[in-house]
């Protein structure tokens, strides 16, 4: 029936939500002790299974960074910004792309645009979203 798919739905994703979290937070701790081989095991199993864990993503790029990883890292930074756009780890991710001096413009494009372009300011905009952007 469909109550009981729906069910089993729903118990599937809090287990694999629970799984996700338990594999995150040992990828985290295997990273702030510089493990980041083993933390890069962890973080791609806890994406696998929670598909929205923005964090786990970032830490896989940045575990791939930090092995001397480049390209793994570019991607799994890009794939940060495309996948969640205009949050904290989209905006670091953007930092650590341009560390690794990649132009990151057309992966941050601004998507309420009216005219269709995109200016300078826009781009500007899109990348500055912190909180953090006194400029005098």
């Amino acid at each position: 029936s469909d109550t009981a798919k729906d069910m089993y739905k729903t118990i599937k994703n809090n287990t694999f939500k629970a799984a996700a979290k338990s594999l995150y937070d040992q990828g985290y701790e295997s990273y702030n002790r510089y493990r980041y081989e083993e933390a890069k095991g962890l973080f791609q199993d806890a994406y696998k299974l929670d598909s929205n864990n923005d964090s786990a993503l970032y830490f896989l790029a940045r575990s791939y960074h930090r092995l001397g990883e480049e390209d793994k890292a570019i991607k799994n930074y890009k794939k940060v910004i495309e996948k969640f756009p205009r949050t904290e780890r989209a905006n670091e991710s953007i930092k650590k792309l341009r560390e690794l001096g990649v132009t990151v413009e057309e992966t941050t494009e601004d998507t309420t645009a009216e005219e269709g372009t995109t200016s300078a300011e826009d781009t500007q905009a899109a990348e500055g979203t912190s909180e953090d952007t006194t400029q005098e």
